[in-house]
């Protein structure tokens, strides 16, 4: 499904000395502060639809109930608007709409990057005879690829992790096919008899998975020489056994000599 097309504002620039623009200063010092807030909430009706609003009798009845201005009131100040030139008297008098030239400006440039120009010519304000659609970001010359160079990145980021993913799949594939087993079968050839009643606990030990399960031991070390990792455990094997034969020589020998106070049973 296609994604709608947004033809209004999410928010407008106001000025924040709006309240003495020679025009508003008058209606609002003519109408009271009133006249200010039904502006303000004109202009975000305006904004909210695009650069102009239809004002017939039942958009003004529906504005009045959404607002809570009376429909009085909300008459007299539109019209006092429009003789003061704050929207376009001769756009209102033949198409029912308000808008103006500062409206459609700062429409225009807030929405110069969109690709779709959404202003109508009949209603364009701008003093000479503009075709927004031309100054659009699909056809200005300054801004014309943009949208290109952001089909590019995306396109580079892409093909980014194509690639990476092509690479994960090949280094699973030869951890598949270069099992550990298989690597320590290449190289038996090395190690006596003896040596190798070692082999099953030491690819025990290396093959044991990580907790998520997808990793062996062997496989998350940066550099894995099989050949020299068994020599290392034959090593420590050897070293253990040592270890041990003298840790229980001397457990045998405090056993039957010694009463654990450092004096010899002879001699209690």
């Amino acid at each position: 499904m296609a994604a709608s097309f947004k033809e209004g504002l999410s928010y407008f620039p106001l000025n924040v000395d709006i309240d003495q623009d020679d025009k508003i200063y008058f209606i609002e010092a003519k109408h009271g502060p009133i006249a200010f807030a039904i502006i303000i909430k004109l202009y975000m009706r305006i904004y909210k639809q695009g650069y102009y609003c239809r004002w017939t009798d039942q958009e003004v009845i529906i504005f009045a109930k959404q607002t809570s201005f009376g429909i009085d009131k909300l008459r007299t100040v539109v019209s006092e608007c429009l003789e003061q030139n704050l929207f376009d008297k001769g756009l209102f008098e033949k198409y029912n709409i308000l808008t103006s030239r500062g409206i459609q400006r700062r429409f225009s440039e807030i929405t110069k990057r969109r690709k779709v120009s959404t202003i109508d010519n009949r209603f364009c304000n701008f003093g000479v005879n503009v075709n927004i659609q031309d100054s659009n970001v699909s056809n200005h010359p300054s801004n014309a690829d943009i949208s290109k160079q952001r089909e590019g990145k995306g396109r580079e980021v892409k093909e980014s992790k194509v690639k990476k993913s092509k690479i994960k799949k090949r280094k699973i594939k030869k951890r598949k096919e270069n099992s550990l087993l298989q690597l320590f079968e290449s190289i038996q050839k090395k190690f006596s008899i003896p040596e190798l009643k070692y082999k099953d606990e030491f690819i025990d030990h290396w093959t044991e998975k990580n907790p998520k399960g997808r990793l062996e031991r062997w496989e998350m070390e940066k550099v894995f020489d099989v050949s020299r990792r068994f020599k290392k455990w034959l090593r420590n094997k050897k070293e253990w056994k040592i270890t041990n034969v003298k840790t229980r020589d001397n457990s045998k020998k405090g056993d039957k000599k010694y009463n654990g106070l450092g004096k010899p049973i002879e001699e209690i």
